[in-house]
């Protein structure tokens, strides 16, 4: 497997341009998601393409696109270079940035059915380029379906959960959240219809019957005043 452009070409270049540097990783997590942000301060020399998937498969050493492989979208602004890309969720752990720097990363689902991200302790990225002062990693759960129940993070602030890396903790500084889906009231139970009582089922068939009830009522007037009639003649003639 070719180790995608040198492993982030970005980071390549960054050393030899740079007396060091900030990286921010911002990723969010929604249901179907992870949309990936990766920001380097003070630096906007023109990149190479840069593929978003670790494992791909083709990815050119002359630096130009390959056909089938998918890349970074690479932009500039305010003196800053942008790396974005938006992975499914399933294939967020293939991500180029994550595994650059990590020798793991898992997503999975804990005993308890809860979503977790762990990864490794060691941030080789460091190793590998000893320019980098600091890594800000930004995780922020989209808060309308997720509920933050557990994490190692520096800070938290309604699901944005920040880590700093720098040298002297970058050899034992794991990543670790647990979360799960925000649970709703249980929709068979909002949808079933309370079972009926008897009286109830007498009112709903009154209703729904009321033109025959009303027909019904008012023969039923006409046969006892007709019998009052009649009881009154036999009455009479005796």
């Amino acid at each position: 497997m070719i180790r995608n452009l040198k492993i982030f070409t970005l980071i390549t270049l960054l050393i030899l341009t740079l007396s060091g540097c900030t990286i921010e990783y911002n990723v969010t997590i929604s249901e179907e998601n992870a949309t990936e942000e990766i920001v380097v301060n003070n630096f906007t020399v023109e990149t190479f393409p840069t593929p978003a998937f670790i494992d791909a498969q083709g990815a050119s050493e002359t630096n130009e696109e390959v056909e089938g492989v998918e890349y970074y979208d690479i932009s500039y602004r305010n003196n800053n270079t942008y790396f974005n890309y938006d992975f499914s969720i399933n294939d967020y752990d293939r991500s180029t940035a994550v595994n650059t720097c990590l020798a793991s990363f898992k997503r999975d689902f804990d005993g308890d059915g809860n979503y977790i991200i762990n990864t490794s302790s060691y941030y080789s990225c460091f190793d590998l380029y000893p320019l980098i002062e600091e890594i800000v990693v930004n995780v922020n759960l989209d808060t309308s379906i997720y509920k933050l129940i557990d994490s190692n993070a520096d800070s938290e602030n309604n699901g944005s959960l920040v880590w700093t890396i720098t040298k002297d903790n970058y050899q034992n500084k794991s990543i670790q959240i647990i979360y799960d889906l925000i649970e709703d009231e249980d929709p068979y139970q909002e949808n079933t219809p309370e079972p009926e009582t008897p009286e109830s089922e007498v009112e709903n068939w009154v209703n729904d019957n009321l033109i025959l009830v009303i027909v019904g009522v008012f023969g039923f007037l006409i046969f006892i005043i007709i019998l009052v009639v009649v009881l009154k003649k036999k009455t009479s003639l005796k």
